[in-house]
């Protein structure tokens, strides 16, 4: 095994499958830690897995193989969960390499797989991640999934939570506008949202549903159908994956932040609409009770559509009551850790564990 001088001034070989570009969480996690490494002048290497994971073909295997083969012996390795926890324990068996997982959310646990799918996933993982050398999680809440889920010890298991992204405090626009960011894909409850929204037609609003649909085109087409089935193409906007200025714009225009997700890992969407001073409402499930205080928003039980109704409609139409909760979450957005905080604790952990 490599020793701990070597570990601590060899790059670290950061793994991540698919398109580092594409707008979801858990790349724009890789992309802000990496952006906070070279500012602070980390050294660390881009490795680039094939993209179908966590269903990759035989080929993708055999790829994935020769491609961490390749790495330096005494390189530390971060790799990302979406590769690391479909990867068969032959594999990893023959690399013979101290990961040290980037583990966003179980991967047996995302909604929309079938039994069968959701059980070898777990099985797959579980004994992956028992052969790795730690578990680096995103939020407590993940934390006490893998360590239930995994029989993984505490100790090796450590809470690097997001750093928020500031913006520019959102200004009060006149008529309610509604923003929803999250993939779209089942878990993140979209048309738990639209069925909402279908209720307060008699209300002034205006909603954006920004993700990307690449993860589950079945789920994109059913939004659109449902909100076209509601007669809403004119209220509710759908304009796919925005990143940059087009979002910072969006979030500068924006008064109400509303994402029905049933499962967060951390919740970095709503982190970042805290932050640009957008009261939340959403579910109260994962780790958004941990992220979202009372002051912040309104949190309900996941599936209660009329409770979900009832939130949205006291914040379209109160604006006394949606400015007391904007100034909360505002402040509590202001409390949240930076990129560089947490990027220090990543490159920290990963050489102590990867060369213990």
């Amino acid at each position: 095994m490599p020793g701990n001088e070597a570990s601590a001034t060899k790059p670290i070989a950061f793994v991540i499958p698919g398109d580092i570009d594409t707008l979801s969480g858990g790349y724009g996690y890789a992309r802000e830690v990496m952006a906070a490494w070279r500012a602070s002048g980390v050294p660390f290497e881009h490795v680039v897995l094939p993209g179908d994971y966590p269903f990759p073909s035989s080929a993708s295997l055999e790829t994935t193989e020769r491609t961490i083969a390749a790495i330096d012996a005494d390189q530390p390795i971060l790799i990302d969960g979406l590769a690391y926890g479909a990867m068969p324990k032959a594999l990893i068996d023959r690399l013979q390499r101290r990961f040290v997982v980037l583990l966003h959310h179980p991967l047996g646990l995302e909604t929309g797989l079938d039994e069968t799918q959701a059980k070898s996933l777990i099985e797959t993982e579980r004994a992956a991640v028992d052969a790795c050398a730690h578990v680096v999680v995103t939020s407590a809440e993940t934390a006490r999934t893998v360590i239930d889920l995994f029989d993984v010890a505490d100790s090796n298991v450590t809470v690097a939570v997001p750093g928020t992204k500031r913006r520019p405090r959102a200004t009060a626009a006149t008529r309610p506008t509604i923003l929803s960011l999250g993939s779209l894909t089942p878990r993140k409850g979209h048309l738990d949202l639209i069925a909402a929204l279908a209720r307060l037609k008699d209300h002034d609003w205006t909603a954006h549903i920004v993700g990307s649909a690449s993860a589950s085109p079945q789920t994109a087409d059913d939004i659109r159908w449902a909100i076209a089935a509601e007669g809403l193409e004119d209220r509710i906007h759908v304009p796919g994956a925005l990143g940059g200025e087009d979002l910072d714009r969006l979030f500068a225009q924006s008064s109400i932040f509303a994402l029905a997700s049933y499962y967060e890992g951390y919740g970095m969407a709503f982190a970042e609409a805290m932050a640009a001073g957008l009261p939340i409402v959403g579910y109260r499930a994962g780790a958004v009770p941990d992220l979202v205080p009372a002051e912040a928003g309104t949190l309900v039980a996941p599936g209660d559509i009329d409770a979900l109704t009832e939130a949205l409609e006291i914040l379209i139409r109160d604006g006394a009551h949606r400015d007391r909760l904007a100034d909360g979450a505002y402040r509590v957005g202001q409390s949240l850790p930076d990129w560089p905080e947490t990027a220090a604790l990543i490159n920290d952990t990963v050489r102590r564990k990867a060369s213990a």
